[in-house]
């Protein structure tokens, strides 16, 4: 069964609530069949890796399935993909189109710049979008029915993982197994399409139960509550930073939905507990990678233990490697990737011996089953020989009541070492001095920052990661 089969059998509507429309299924095969024949007035060729830089709207469904129904692979680029980052990739992996309505006259002219490039707009009934094609040739992929989605964990060093639809399918049909949704319900996403999270729990598992999908272009907490006062939903899936300003506003128990789920990034105790003061209500956790899919999901009724990331879904299986300092979590799932794209259009089986894949995790299984993440193998932090675990220092950081939000990371001392920097957001006009201080009486003299950034707001994507690159160096 193909990605265009499984929407055969959608019986839901995608409701676009940036623009205030509905599409169906039928509006989707219909419109479908336009675009296709745009893409071949263009140029494009059935196994050309094509990238999306649509906005999460009924556009970014249609141009997915369009692509796919015409035998292109869609790379899925977030909305905010500037030229320049393009280019990196156009040049690693031999691209040549855009599909995209985000872009600005600047953008294009930046991107004329740099590449010698044809631009066409195309209209699809209250809608357009641009398509941009370089000169050189795409390279051909011999593969069908797959997709291409982003990935850089916690590295920076971005990666390209392909994805298949049976992949796909049983992420969704585990999440909704292991939450217990019904077909035929209401999923609210806020989140981008093109991020694994968005992609695998609201649109795959909507269109695998059929239910109806609500999708918001932009977060934004008072648009979100809006919703959820007008309309009863079976599941909202929002990372955590999304929850900590629902929770702010004036919500009602009653306007929350059945299930929300979080993931994406670490959900903090304070958070959980706030919710379940106000609400009575768990927040449900789920742990996964662009990688693998949804590997577990916790529904723990009010015992919510700091980096418990619940059970094992859907036939998923876990083990811990042991390192030299450390336990590595290792998984196989029924959704795993592929592999990594590679710049000679081969794959990339990042997989052991076993068919395990190395998380870059560090954790370990409680006595009950459950997985518990300690943190990142790529983000512990070597201070003269010492290891310094950034969650570690990050809960003691997070305890003192000023602090809103924080971010431990390596720094560099002058003989090449690294250091413990720490980025915070405060609620009052704390010191650094302060926190110092409080720092001192609780962690060992290898283990206290060496410098603390206070900034009314942490660079955090629109999903709640840290943006690596824009974290203070000095």
């Amino acid at each position: 069964m193909d990605f265009n089969t499984i929407l055969e059998h959608f019986d839901g509507g995608i409701f676009d609530l940036s623009n205030n429309t509905v599409m169906r299924k039928a509006d989707v095969f219909s419109r479908m069949s336009r675009i296709t024949r745009q893409y071949k007035d263009a140029g494009i060729r059935p196994g050309e890796p094509v990238t999306l830089i649509i906005a999460s709207s009924t556009m970014f469904i249609l141009h997915f399935f369009s692509l796919q129904r015409f035998g292109a692979i869609p790379i899925l680029l977030s909305n905010q993909t500037k030229p320049i980052e393009w280019l990196e990739l156009k040049r690693k992996y031999c691209l040549k189109t855009i599909v995209t309505d985000s872009w600005s006259e600047r953008d294009y002219a930046l991107l004329e710049n740099e590449e010698s490039c044809i631009r066409k707009k195309f209209n699809d009934n209250t809608s357009s979008f641009i398509i941009i094609q370089t000169q050189e040739d795409s390279r051909i992929l011999k593969k069908s029915n797959v997709y291409i989605q982003p990935t850089s964990g916690s590295t920076g060093e971005l990666k390209l993982c392909v994805r298949s639809r049976e992949s796909a399918q049983v992420e969704a049909l585990q999440i909704s197994s292991a939450l217990k949704l019904s077909n035929g319900g209401s999923v609210l996403c806020p989140l981008p399409l093109n991020h694994a999270f968005g992609f695998g729990s609201a649109f795959m598992l909507s269109l695998c139960t059929s239910s109806n999908l609500f999708l918001m272009d932009e977060f934004n907490p008072r648009s979100l509550l809006r919703v959820l006062e007008k309309i009863e939903f079976n599941l909202l899936t929002a990372v955590p930073p999304m929850l900590e300003l629902l929770l702010k506003l004036n919500v009602s128990k009653k306007s929350l939905p059945s299930t929300i789920l979080t993931a994406g990034s670490p959900l903090e105790i304070g958070l959980y507990n706030r919710f379940y003061k106000e609400f009575g209500y768990s927040i449900t956790v789920a742990y996964g990678t662009t990688e693998t899919g949804k590997i577990s999901i916790d529904r723990d009724g009010g015992k919510f233990i700091e980096g418990n990331v619940g059970y094992l879904i859907g036939g998923n299986q876990v083990s811990i490697s042991q390192k030299e300092s450390y336990q590595e979590i290792m998984v196989r799932t029924l959704s795993m990737m592929d592999g990594y794209l590679l710049p000679d259009g081969n794959i990339d089986r990042s997989f052991d011996e076993e068919g395990s894949f190395a998380t870059g995790d560090i954790g370990s299984l409680d006595e009950d089953g459950r997985i518990l993440i300690q943190g990142r193998i790529k983000q512990m932090i070597n201070v003269f020989g010492v290891k310094v675990n950034p969650i570690e220092v990050s809960s003691i950081l997070r305890s003192m009541k000023s602090i809103t939000d924080v971010h431990v990371y390596a720094g560099k001392h002058r003989s090449g070492s690294d250091l413990v920097f720490a980025i915070v957001s405060v609620s009052d006009q704390v010191k650094e001095e302060e926190i110092l201080a409080y720092c001192r009486e609780r962690l060992n003299p290898q283990k206290l920052p060496s410098k603390i950034f206070l900034v009314d707001r942490l660079p955090r994507s629109p999903t709640g990661k840290i943006i690596f690159s824009d974290l203070p160096k000095s």
